[in-house]
């Protein structure tokens, strides 16, 4: 019975969502989210059967603990969830690392909702996913001019992206964090007025991102913030290409600077150690086929220059076709070699843009992906895991590869006048 109101109230929720939406992005609407909510289901049952063992289920069965103790004490469950000595010294909870006992916490809430339902619970998070990725997708659309259905694939669409923002995992909600920053921003960047529910929103959002995914927020914020600095001066003083650039550098530099001081492993003596000391982790777990081998990585400036190429170039494009193993690993792969011809169309038009509100926009978003994807594919070197974790940029980078790409001209006028022949 628990089931059949949870589903009750979760489609009452997506349809009332969906009235808020232009009608001229409805048509996606129920598509984009079936997909969605398949991804999550899909998500539990290859942890389940594929794999056999996986956080996702770690997850819930620590937040099912949580739930029986809000059953036996409310209260002392609510201060719990601020306070770890709150909870009872019998507790069976074997997580302790701080990210992820965070989302242990606020899953339980679903879990409490869904009567420890697994598959209702990964709805519910899949729903709010979803609803911040479509938020994002009708403000990309609406005040970006980008064309309706690349910006659907790019947000809504794209197997990995899809996958990997489902279902009951951290990527999930910090997805869903970060989809409406990225909303807000572009809001932000060309003038609004924020409310204070929208401040709200903002605030719960980086909440969340800086509590589940710290250094996707460490690289967004500053960037957000050059950007919309930037964008305040280039409104103000005409400037010319370069000195949009190098004034873009030199202030982001500087915020990057003082947002290092908001956690030890940003601490920029620290860094290099972090991503060193997690890689060594990875090269131990791994299998020698699934990761990406460096030249000598160390703790320094130069070894992270030297490696950085390849870094990229792994975390962007592999596994190579070739290198393929399995069916999750050609998807990966099928889609790098989307992302190389997106890349090669881009970089043929490059000396033809000019510097606007927008391609500074444009030139924000990729810095962050780039950025992202490298220190990513450094401290991250498993093919596997680094699949999972390009949720994080993903989408951005489809965008910003798409936007005015000639190969995609190319073949929608190829494709148009086909359909006019026929």
């Amino acid at each position: 019975m628990a089931a059949v109101v949870n589903l009750i109230v979760l489609a009452g929720i997506a349809y009332l969502v969906r009235r808020r939406f232009d009608n001229s992005i409805k048509p996606y609407y129920w598509p984009a989210l079936g997909i969605k909510v398949l991804g999550g289901i899909s998500l539990g049952l290859v942890y389940q059967f594929y794999y056999s063992f996986g956080d996702t289920f770690l997850f819930f069965a620590e937040a099912s603990w949580l739930a029986d103790y809000f059953a036996k004490d409310p209260g002392g469950y609510i201060r719990s969830l601020w306070d770890e000595s709150f909870l009872p010294a019998d507790n069976t909870l074997t997580i302790s690392q701080p990210r992820s006992l965070f989302y242990v916490k606020l899953l339980s809430v679903f879990a409490i909702l869904s009567a420890k339902n697994y598959w209702i619970s990964s709805l519910y998070l899949s729903l709010l996913s979803f609803i911040s990725s479509f938020w994002f997708f009708s403000v990309v659309v609406k005040r970006l001019n980008v064309t309706m259905w690349m910006a659907a694939l790019a947000i809504l669409f794209f197997p990995t992206v899809v996958f990997w923002s489902s279902g009951i995992i951290k990527e999930s909600v910090a997805s869903a964090a970060l989809f409406a920053l990225s909303a807000f921003f572009i809001k932000k960047s060309q003038g609004d007025q924020f409310r204070i529910g929208h401040w709200v929103v903002v605030l719960l959002s980086l909440w969340l991102l800086w509590s589940l995914k710290y250094y996707w927020s460490a690289l967004f914020i500053p960037i957000a913030a050059t950007s919309l600095l930037v964008n305040r001066v280039q409104s103000s003083i005409q400037l010319s290409q370069f000195k949009t650039i190098s004034l873009w550098v030199v202030m982001y530099f500087i915020i990057t600077v003082g947002v290092s001081f908001l956690h030890p492993n940003f601490h920029l003596n620290r860094l290099l150690d972090v991503i060193v000391q997690n890689n060594e982790a990875y090269n131990l777990i791994s299998q020698p086929e699934d990761l990406i081998y460096y030249h000598d990585l160390q703790p320094t400036w130069s070894s992270m220059m030297l490696n950085s190429p390849w870094a990229l170039l792994s975390g962007l494009f592999r596994p190579f076709i070739w290198e393929v193993d399995s069916f999750m690993a050609l998807i990966v792969s099928l889609e790098g070699i989307i992302l190389f011809l997106l890349f090669a169309g881009q970089l043929y038009r490059i000396k033809q843009l000019k510097f606007s509100n927008v391609h500074l926009l444009v030139f924000s978003v990729f810095c962050y992906s780039i950025l992202l994807c490298t220190f990513l594919a450094l401290s991250t070197p498993n093919l596997g895991s680094l699949s999972r974790y390009k949720v994080g940029f993903m989408p951005y980078l489809l965008i910003v590869l798409m936007y005015g790409n000639p190969i995609l001209k190319f073949l929608t006028k190829r494709l148009l006048d086909d359909r006019l022949i026929g």
